[in-house]
């Protein structure tokens, strides 16, 4: 009736009130005496509904209506507005249950409200405080009552009779989550599936209340088949005024069935809307009625959390991964060796193994998994052209290494980096000042393959010698600079070209050989990449190493001041001397001694120290000795 009261002043016409009414069936006498006793005598044509439902309201209370209402079709006992249900006791955990998911619906911070009483955040407040700051919050959204309200008050209550509400809080705000969730990013968090925060049906019926309700259904579906009726539109008007929250009052329910005549029953009707109202508001859930009505239409569609598409998309994932794990041997992996290849690759490339790991843990945890462990050494240089061509073996056997003794998944590419950045120096070296740092010549390594001249055979080392000296002394001769064939065949600058590359250099310098020779050299000269040319160069063309200059002139100076002073011949004794001896030069050589120490008395102050004083006067050469000059200094 509300809906045809646009300004709220209590009262309808009699049309309007014939159409609103959704009661017992009534004939025309007793709708008239129903229009008499309600018409307001000084608005003729006006009838106050408000009368009409407050009387009902009082009604129902005196009769102490419950919910579930006799099987009766008596009218008078029959009410539709105002029903007053008991009470009903909840458990803590029902309570917890309905205020976490308001906050999770609803996207509401309760901590906010509650810290307003909390100036000192020691996350206790009084139980007055915590009963405001809980109503003020959650207690519209979660349909609390004063009852819940105070259960959770005790139920949170310390012995000083204050309020522990930081827990509360705590609990509240991790709804359907994990605390702290941004330091195990790789934990799994298990949230309601689809419609299971929905408003659920009413499942307080008696067994003979629900044989009711499937009858009553039943009926309404054959009408709704057969007349071929779409029921939603019929009731979403009426749900526009509350941001659509797919319920209606019981009113506007039993005034949809009324237009469609599906209507039953007054009895039946009670039973129905008993099925399908809210317990809180008392509003009907009619998505849910239409959804059991029609047979196209789907409303809500619960989904349990075990067929969550990303749950199934993990499960094949693992069961694929399962599968294609192959068991791979990594006994014959020296793990030693590897390791100073490692080093010897960083510690020649200068390369920062952290830079390379930490765009691969945001989080700072030291540890990655073992894929991005195995790509980080691909992107180290370590399989490129002039890196370790690593093979699987030897991956998975650093990483078996280096494995997480918990997390069997992730690689502790921390530790990884302090074994491998020790090539360049200590950590916390600052905490041990007289430790002996290593040189890191100590950490080169020739190239895999490298042959071990002591494994050599006799024969083989005479062949060589022979053809070593023999290239030698041609070299000298013929003044030969064999370094520039080798260099046009090695355009990537690595320090080695193949075999057939090595004979045709022997070619074009002239250089005689015979089989057994070359056969020997290649010997000694070849590894995995190929033929070493610059350590042999370094056999035939040694490279004279000139000493540094800087170091010859350092031998020089201390040679000239180890040379012994000669003696001064006839010094002057007296001051008065020595001034006559500079007058005699200033005279002779018209010199002013002003001009030259001016320069060195930059304030005008007029005096100088000894050494300044000896430098400004060293240019005038007064040919003055070293004794005259400490006389007139002194």
């Amino acid at each position: 009736m509300e809906h045809y009261d646009k300004h709220q002043m209590g009262e309808i016409t009699d049309s309007q009130f014939y159409r609103a009414y959704v009661g017992p069936q009534l004939n025309e006498a007793e709708m008239t005496l129903l229009r008499d006793k309600y018409s307001d005598p000084s608005k003729p044509g006006l009838m106050n509904y408000l009368n009409f439902v407050q009387d009902l309201n009082r009604l129902a209370r005196a009769n102490e209506t419950t919910a579930s209402f006799p099987a009766t079709n008596n009218a008078d006992q029959t009410p539709f507005i105002g029903i007053e249900e008991q009470a009903e006791q909840r458990s803590v955990q029902e309570i917890l249950d309905k205020i976490r998911i308001a906050t999770f619906k609803y996207g509401i911070r309760i901590s906010d409200f509650f810290k307003d009483y909390d100036k000192l955040r020691s996350g206790v407040i009084t139980e007055t405080q915590f009963e405001s700051a809980l109503s003020l919050s959650v207690q519209k959204q979660a349909f609390l009552n004063m009852n819940d309200i105070k259960k959770l008050t005790e139920y949170y209550r310390r012995p000083d009779g204050r309020v522990y509400y930081k827990e509360f809080v705590d609990s509240m705000e991790s709804a359907f989550n994990i605390p702290e969730l941004e330091k195990k990013p790789l934990t799994q968090v298990h949230r309601p599936g689809q419609g299971l925060l929905s408003r659920p049906l009413n499942t307080n019926l008696s067994p003979d209340e629900e044989d009711r309700v499937s009858e009553i259904l039943a009926v309404i579906i054959e009408k709704v088949k057969k007349r071929r009726l779409v029921l939603f539109p019929f009731f979403k008007p009426y749900d526009r005024s509350k941001a659509f929250t797919r319920a209606c009052t019981k009113h506007q329910f039993g005034r949809v069935l009324r237009t469609l005549d599906l209507i039953p029953s007054p009895h039946d009707f009670n039973i129905l809307c008993k099925k399908f109202e809210d317990r809180e508001t008392g509003d009907i859930n009619y998505t849910l009625f239409c959804q059991m009505t029609e047979q196209d239409f789907v409303a809500i569609k619960i989904e349990s959390e075990e067929e969550y598409p990303c749950d199934r998309a993990r499960a094949d994932e693992e069961q694929k991964r399962e599968k294609l794990i192959v068991q791979i041997d990594t006994s014959n992996v020296n793990m030693n060796d590897l390791m100073g290849r490692i080093r010897h690759h960083v510690l020649i490339n200068r390369i920062r193994v952290k830079e390379f790991f930490e765009d691969f843990d945001p989080l700072r945890l030291g540890t990655v998994s073992q894929t991005r462990f195995i790509r980080v050494l691909a992107s180290l240089g370590l399989t490129g052209l002039d890196g370790i061509p690593l093979t699987e073996a030897q991956m998975f056997a650093l990483c078996n290494q280096y494995r997480h003794p918990e997390q069997r998944d992730l690689i502790q590419w921390k530790q990884f980096e302090s074994d491998v950045e020790s090539v360049f120096t200590l950590s916390d070296l600052e905490k041990a000042p007289t430790v002996q740092v290593s040189p890191q010549t100590i950490y080169e390594m020739p190239p895999s393959g490298t042959p071990d001249w002591a494994n050599i055979g006799p024969y083989n080392q005479t062949e060589l010698h022979e053809a070593m000296s023999a290239w030698k002394a041609s070299c000298d001769q013929r003044r030969l600079e064999v370094y520039q064939p080798f260099k046009q065949f090695d355009r990537h600058n690595r320090g080695h070209v193949t075999r057939g590359q090595f004979r045709q250099c022997l070619a074009i310098a002239g250089l005689p050989y015979t089989q057994r020779q070359l056969e020997a050299v290649e010997a000694a000269f070849m590894d995995d990449d190929g033929f070493a040319y610059r350590r042999f160069i370094e056999w035939i063309q040694p490279r004279r190493i000139d000493p540094l200059r800087y170091n010859i002139l350092q031998q020089e100076l201390r040679d000239l001041n180890k040379q012994k002073v000669l003696p001064e011949t006839k010094p002057l004794a007296s001051i008065q001397d020595v001034l006559q001896k500079i007058k005699g030069q200033v005279f002779r050589r018209r010199i002013r001694l002003y001009e030259w120490l001016k320069d060195h008395d930059k304030l005008n102050c007029g005096r100088l120290t000894f050494d300044t004083f000896r430098r400004a006067i060293n240019p005038c050469q007064l040919e003055l000795a070293e004794s005259e000059l400490s006389l007139l200094e002194d």
